[in-house]
């Protein structure tokens, strides 16, 4: 398997290895059927690859081959063998291209996991130490392979991903001495909204975030991450309060937007977004905000005013939901992935437009695989931001952030 970068590999099953033997042992594995093409032709037409070629030339065998490949690409827990020439078919290269990635995206990692584990006593090396390591490096290859070509519709998929940390866990996970406030003093507490005191490298920091929760009751609970007016008030008083003693703000995003209700519309809901924005545009303490799953409209951006905005690589940031977008562009939910493409709201997008400071990069497979190494990553981003901002005086910090917000887009 030492040319295993070579082989085009998807789950689907297209792999461009032709009849080598590096295919039939992948597909043995990992427990998936093995198809060789050129073989399912030659049965299908009761003729040789050879004989075809010679009667009817190229041309026409590639279009036979379009259409006995095309027919069979859904099938899953395949690996296909393919020949070079596959790749000189540019409308067949399309056809696998859609057919190799798919929204099962997770669900069939996993279903490579099991089968990977199942295999455990099949070796097909002598070493049984070797054939291990072997497995486990071929299923870390392909995972940073999928997730390293999402496309945007993937990427609003991993962000929403139910098992990715939310703003609770990275608490938990970065900071010490924890200690949570409630209320807005005005009307009521907000669970959608969390705000709390801690400490990071001996730093004292003002923490607030919007959290989804991670079960059906804690979800519920939590209104799903979307805050109502009190919710926004009580993260204006927590950055006062932060501005008065000279604390550092830290903020996590992940949120599909403000609630909606008639409830928070009587209650203020766009005001209290606006003063948000407001409140983080005048107070002198430093200000970072990550966005950690969904950076959803006014709801995120009440949250995300600040002077620096990190994203973490597979997380999201618009202006709307790819479906609120197709909605109401096209009057039909059929168009969320092109939504999600013209949107722009992927990280690296975000990045090259001026919305955001910097990515963090996640680890292989998302952070909700390894959350604890993701934590880690994000703490030592946070320590470096708040001592980079550390340098700067309260005026020149509150200006730099005054002009970026004023400022933003304006050049593209």
């Amino acid at each position: 398997f030492s040319d295993y970068n070579k082989l085009n590999i998807t789950f689907c099953g297209m792999m461009g290895s032709g009849k080598s033997i590096i295919g039939k042992k992948f597909a043995k594995i990992i427990d998936f059927d093995f198809l060789d093409t050129d073989s399912f032709i030659e049965k299908k037409t009761g003729k040789s690859i050879n004989e075809i070629f010679s009667e009817s030339g190229e041309i026409f065998f590639r279009q036979l081959e379009e259409n006995y490949i095309s027919k069979i690409l859904h099938k899953k827990n395949y690996v296909f063998s393919l020949g070079g020439g596959v790749m000189n078919n540019l409308n067949l290269r399309n056809i696998i291209k859609r057919n190799s990635y798919n929204i099962y995206l997770e669900v069939e990692i996993n279903i490579l996991s099991k089968r990977l584990e199942s295999s455990k006593n099949r070796p097909l090396i002598n070493s049984k130490n070797i054939n291990e390591k072997l497995k486990e490096l071929i299923k870390k290859k392909i995972i940073k392979k999928i997730y390293s070509n999402l496309s945007s519709w993937e990427k609003v998929q991993v962000a929403r991903h139910a098992n990715r940390p939310h703003s609770k866990d990275y608490i938990n996970m970065i900071f010490d001495d924890v200690i949570y406030l409630h209320g807005d003093k005005k009307y009521a507490d907000d669970p959608a909204i969390l705000g709390c005191l801690g400490k990071i490298s001996d730093q004292s920091v003002m923490i607030i975030g919007t959290e989804k929760g991670n079960s059906m009751e804690s979800r519920i609970q939590h209104n799903f991450g979307m805050a109502k007016p009190e919710g926004y008030r009580k993260a204006q008083r927590l950055m006062t309060i932060a501005d008065k003693f000279n604390l550092p703000v830290v903020t996590f995003v992940d949120t599909a937007g403000a609630f909606p209700g008639k409830d928070a519309e009587e209650r203020g809901q766009s005001e209290s977004i606006a003063s948000s924005i407001q409140t983080s545009l005048k107070i002198g303490s430093p200000i970072i905000s990550i966005i950690i799953g969904e950076g959803g409209s006014g709801g995120a951006i009440a949250l995300a005013t600040a002077d620096i905005v990190l994203m973490l690589e597979h997380s999201i940031y618009s202006v709307i939901s790819p479906e609120g977008c197709s909605s109401i562009l096209w009057r039909s939910n059929n168009f969320t992935k092109k939504a999600a493409e013209s949107l722009k709201l992927t990280a690296q997008d975000c990045l090259k437009n001026k919305i955001i400071d910097s990515i963090v990069e996640e680890v292989d497979g998302g952070a909700h695989r390894y959350p604890e190494d993701q934590a880690s990553i994000l703490k030592n981003q946070i320590i470096n931001s708040i001592n980079n901002l550390n340098t700067l005086s309260v005026e020149t910090r509150r200006k730099k952030r005054n002009e970026k917000f004023l400022n933003i887009t304006s050049d593209i």
